[in-house]
């Protein structure tokens, strides 16, 4: 149909429907209904699921303001930079498709992390994959008329479901070595050596030393992007996976396990027990592997775990729990002080070992945090 036709009691001419579309835009952006609902259907899907009257009022006023001449990145850079973004109410739940490439961008820290993306390679794992995210959560059907014409998976629905919830903790806790194990290797990047690179972005401080302590708080801010929530729960968990490294003497597996924090909990009460002491100090019991010795199955003349270890490794944290616990406050403070060896001596077979557990054990942070509530959703 070459000849002009009426759309919004106007003319719009073109000699192809792609022509006449191109010459209805500046009329259909400018139509009432577009301008009222057009901003925020734009940022309702990027940025903010909780827009309220005010803000709705605002980002119109916004958007009708640049007249004719709309320019979709200049609106978003000037709402990326505004009160509206940077308030405590901004809040943007995730879809599996987000979350999915906001895991793959918090873990892989290069190409050639996104380029094998979560394949195996040379006894180790580099990169996340995302697309087991998507199919495992069902999100995977983009056009099906589920919602509305496009049907696709929204953040709200990602959020509140209980199966993705689930998948994504499936995924980093029964198959947590898919996460955890690291490519360490000499030709791995066309030939050339190749590690993962933590190293080069998390915090040292004048020492050169890599601390427990500030690994953590920086692992949290990387992934969530706040420090709103992490508590002394949060800390109890990171510094266990990040410092609480079992120890063999002479033996190349040092690290290779850390202890969770209700285990490390277990075996700190039970050697103030045995040993008469007010303290259970970390050095002693990881580094002269007497880990072994407390807390164990069929020790204490008994079969098995005691009732009261079994307690202890099954005991529910909060915390508050934690907090107001000497035991796990004294525990805290001795593993933030420790370090992780990530500047271990490169051309020595033991350094080289130490240097990719460490690796291993803050991948496993990683991992930890991406089971929290916290990844479902972006909030200032």
């Amino acid at each position: 149909h070459r000849e002009p036709v009426t759309i919004f009691g106007q003319a719009i001419g073109g000699a192809r429907s792609n022509n006449k579309i191109d010459n209805l835009m500046p009329i259909s952006i400018q139509h009432p209904e577009s301008l009222y609902n057009l901003p925020i259907m734009i940022i309702s899907v990027l940025a903010d699921d909780n827009l309220t009257d005010a803000k709705s009022s605002q980002l119109r006023t916004s958007w009708a303001a640049m007249g004719s001449n709309k320019n979709l990145l200049r609106f978003l850079r000037a709402y990326a930079i505004s009160d509206l973004f940077h308030s405590a109410d901004q809040y943007k739940y995730l879809t599996s498709h987000e979350r999915a490439l906001y895991m793959a961008n918090k873990h892989n820290l290069d190409n050639l992390e996104a380029y094998f993306g979560g394949a195996s390679y040379n006894g180790g794992r580099a990169g996340r994959s995302v697309g087991g995210v998507i199919s495992s959560d069902g999100a995977g059907e983009f056009f099906r008329p589920a919602n509305n014409v496009f049907g696709g998976q929204t953040s709200a629905e990602a959020s509140d479901s209980a199966l993705a919830f689930e998948n994504n903790y499936n995924n980093l806790t029964d198959s947590e070595q898919l996460i955890r194990e690291v490519v360490l290797c000499s030709g791995c990047d066309l030939g050339q050596p190749w590690e993962k690179k933590w190293s080069t972005v998390l915090p040292q401080r004048a020492d050169g030393q890599y601390y427990v302590e500030d690994v953590a708080a920086w692992l949290w801010n990387h992934v969530v992007g706040n420090m709103d929530n992490y508590s002394d729960l949060e800390q109890a968990h990171l510094y266990s996976l990040l410092g609480s490294a079992r120890i063999y003497p002479d033996n190349s597996a040092d690290g290779d396990n850390p202890l969770d924090f209700n285990l490390l909990m277990c075996v700190a009460e039970a050697y103030k027990v045995e040993e008469s002491a007010s303290s259970a100090p970390l050095d002693t019991i990881l580094r002269e592997r007497t880990w072994d010795d407390y807390c164990r199955p069929n020790d204490d003349g008994i079969s098995g775990y005691s009732a009261t270890e079994i307690a202890a490794i099954n005991r529910v944290f909060t915390g508050r729990d934690i907090a107001r616990d000497p035991t796990a406050q004294d525990l805290l403070a001795q593993l933030g002080a420790m370090t992780l060896p990530l500047n271990a001596n490169t051309s020595h077979n033991d350094g080289e070992t130490l240097r990719k557990h460490a690796l291993e054990r803050i991948n496993a942070a990683v991992g930890f945090i991406f089971t929290t509530p916290f990844v479902f959703a972006e909030g200032q």
